[in-house]
């Protein structure tokens, strides 16, 4: 097979006929494709579905983040009232602990935010009930803000999202139902053109290995960049705060 190739820049090409001559890729191990997936770090969908009823729980927490976050977006001057603020606990009699994980930063924050809450809340809601999907969620989320204010050494910085109650979510799914697996998008510019020449392939694995080596990232990066990391106002520290009230929820259901 003639190919050309760009030193520089590492890549090469060749013309079709040729293309169709190369041989397969190996087939990616499980890890491998965990560790490509891992880089896009997006969940397309799941293999266990089990809601039957109308997620309100859910609805409703999606519907308050939209008209929340368009509210601050489109008035900044509302983040200093629904946000909460470490330095000031009490504002708006403490209530900004719950207004404040319905406020995302930018259009992308909102949007992947409620793509979680829906992939993963309805089956949840189903499992619990309503109530306790509600309970759940701001469980999750006044605790996360709770740390965030402990362990931020800037107080002045907001703890804003919904971030902890979604994964809270989360990880309550991956333990009820730990053989649930997971499909995501793998991006590999020559595998992929080895493979049927498709730029975008789906790959398939276990929610809680996917689950654990995402946990292990926050912790990693949290322990990396230390009070760095904290002080945002979309924070992994909220994730792992979700995760162990998420855990703690299914546990105790469980009694």
């Amino acid at each position: 097979v003639a190919v050309e190739a760009c030193r520089p820049c590492g890549i090469f090409w060749c013309d079709r006929e040729g293309l169709e001559l190369l041989p397969p890729v190996p087939k990616l191990t499980e890890l491998n494709q965990l560790n490509e997936a891992l880089t896009l770090g997006t969940a397309v969908t799941k293999s266990t579905t089990v809601s039957k009823s109308p997620p309100v729980a859910v609805l409703i927490f999606a519907l308050l983040c939209v008209v929340v976050s368009t509210l601050v977006a489109q008035n900044p001057r509302l983040m200093a009232e629904l946000a909460f603020f470490a330095v000031r606990p009490l504002n708006q009699l403490g209530l900004t602990l719950i207004s404040g994980l319905f406020i995302h930063v930018g259009l992308l924050h909102l949007l992947g935010n409620l793509y979680f809450l829906f992939l993963f809340g309805g089956d949840v809601e189903d499992v619990i009930g309503t109530d306790d999907s509600l309970l759940l969620f701001l469980y999750a989320g006044i605790a996360a803000g709770m740390a965030a204010g402990a362990t931020g050494t800037n107080p002045n910085i907001p703890s804003v999202g919904s971030s902890a109650g979604i994964t809270a979510f989360l990880a309550f799914y991956a333990l009820a139902y730990p053989h649930a697996r997971i499909s995501a998008l793998r991006s590999a510019w020559v595998s992929a053109r080895w493979n049927n020449k498709q730029f975008m392939s789906r790959i398939s694995f276990p929610l809680t290995t996917w689950f654990g080596f995402w946990m292990l990232a926050q912790i990693a990066v949290l322990a990396a960049l230390g009070p760095s990391a904290i002080n945002t106002s979309i924070t992994m520290l909220s994730h792992a705060v979700g995760a162990t009230v998420g855990a703690a929820y299914y546990f105790l259901s469980k009694r």
